[in-house]
């Protein structure tokens, strides 16, 4: 066991900042944390919105060159719907606990609005690069349903829902074309959770409530 444990390395924090929500418009406030604030250890990540939404903002808008995501906090008291030029005459309802994955590529036009005024959605809207190599690949979207996540229960009472790639042996089914790990975790006040991360990865946190100590921190 300790030859296994010693080939990991704790990863050591190169930068924090702090956030706070700003109304944007009515019904909507955000937090914003863009790549430029962490040069390229974000990357692919290149823009992150922590938001609460409860009455449309955005009308239909283009994308292209990369992935937009759509996460939905398990906590929300609403849902989005999303209707989108991969499948026009559809209509998907983001509920509590979702991931939409959009892949943009060579370009779509989406929307998404509360499902229903005045209740609030709360979730995150994540910007994720693709490769110069899929940059012009044919847009599409894969909505990954809150109970088919996997979720990982350590005996500390830490959980683990694994929304994109793997944990302790737990797989996303998501499959993007760009590798990343994506996951929502809970950890109860003065318990610990590890996560190995391959060599090479960028780490970043982002504490949706509370906070905590990163290793040397």
């Amino acid at each position: 066991m300790s030859s296994q444990l010693s080939k990991f390395v704790a990863r050591k924090v190169v930068r924090t900042m702090s956030t706070r929500f700003q109304p944007v418009g009515a019904g909507f406030e955000t937090t914003q944390i863009r790549i430029s604030n962490f040069t390229e250890a974000m990357d692919p990540f290149i823009h992150i919105d922590h938001f609460h939404m409860a009455l449309p903002y955005f009308p239909p808008h283009p994308h292209a060159g990369f992935n937009p995501v759509t996460f939905i906090f398990e906590d929300s008291q609403g849902s989005f719907q999303n209707r989108d030029t991969v499948d026009p005459e559809k209509i998907v309802t983001i509920q509590p606990g979702d991931l939409f994955w959009s892949t943009a590529a060579a370009g779509l036009v989406h929307e998404e609005l509360p499902s229903e005024s005045g209740k609030d959605v709360h979730g995150l809207q994540i910007f994720i690069n693709l490769a110069a190599a899929h940059k012009e690949a044919k847009p599409r979207h894969d909505h990954l349903k809150s109970s088919d996540i996997p979720i990982v229960k350590k005996d500390n009472g830490v959980r683990v829902r694994v929304v994109v790639g793997e944990h302790d042996g737990a797989q996303s089914p998501l499959k993007p074309l760009t590798t990343v790990t994506m996951l929502d975790v809970t950890v109860p006040k003065g318990e610990t959770f590890r996560h190995h991360v391959p060599v090479g990865w960028n780490v970043f946190v982002l504490s949706i409530k509370g906070s905590g100590k990163f290793h040397d921190s």
